[in-house]
């Protein structure tokens, strides 16, 4: 083919995949309101682990890559199928929080409840019968803790003793930081909050913000 020809191509892929991509976008929009409404109703992310049925497969990691970053938990988005053993949810598995669920594919498996999980550790397929959905919930409830999620910290200082000089060592580290090398994460306790200062609760319901007066 001639150099003008391949250019042709590649633009062509391009487009198609730009339109791929603004298709999902759109059908993303249109259902993560419903998705999201029916997991707040039940209140299923106050469970250690997100679970969603849809009837789009094409959706299902999208769908679950979105939950997991949403509710900071793992995430089970799948489409039913009728078999002769019953009915049989294929699943795309998502995990964007390492500190709390380091191998979700490894967890699953552990739970005994799947019939398969293959791919990587936070990203993969599992295949999971209807029947065994919510003992499967109940064992991450167990494992991994029901309600607020457990945050594992590299140091905990209380606020009187965190200094600027502190602070400044683990700065003088970030040209270390890489990936399987992260920035070590802080507690900080006993954080004292004057009555007369505003706070804002972020809309998710997942962080605080403190404003102090000038």
């Amino acid at each position: 083919a001639k150099s003008g020809e391949k250019t042709t191509l590649a633009k062509d892929m391009a487009r198609c995949c730009g339109n791929i991509k603004n298709r999902q976008k759109r059908q993303l929009e249109k259902i993560m309101p419903a998705i999201k409404r029916a997991i707040e109703k039940k209140k299923s992310h106050e469970r250690a682990l997100i679970v969603a049925i849809i009837e789009n497969y094409d959706l299902k990691g999208l769908i679950a890559g979105k939950l997991s970053r949403l509710y900071g938990k793992p995430a089970l988005v799948g489409v039913m199928e009728k078999t002769e053993e019953g009915v049989l949810v294929h699943f795309s598995g998502r995990n964007d929080n390492l500190r709390l669920v380091k191998d979700f594919r490894k967890a699953l498996i552990d739970s005994k409840k799947v019939e398969f999980a293959e791919g990587h550790a936070s990203a993969f397929g599992a295949d999971v019968y209807q029947g065994k959905i919510q003992s499967l919930m109940k064992y991450f409830d167990t494992v991994f803790g029901k309600g607020e999620s457990p945050h594992e910290v590299d140091f905990i200082f209380p606020a009187d003793k965190l200094t600027a000089k502190i602070c400044k060592q683990f700065d003088s580290l970030t040209y270390l930081y890489a990936k399987n090398f992260e920035e070590p994460v802080i507690a900080i306790e006993n954080i004292p909050v004057p009555d007369a200062q505003e706070m804002y609760i972020g809309s998710k319901g997942d962080s605080i913000s403190f404003v102090y007066p000038k």
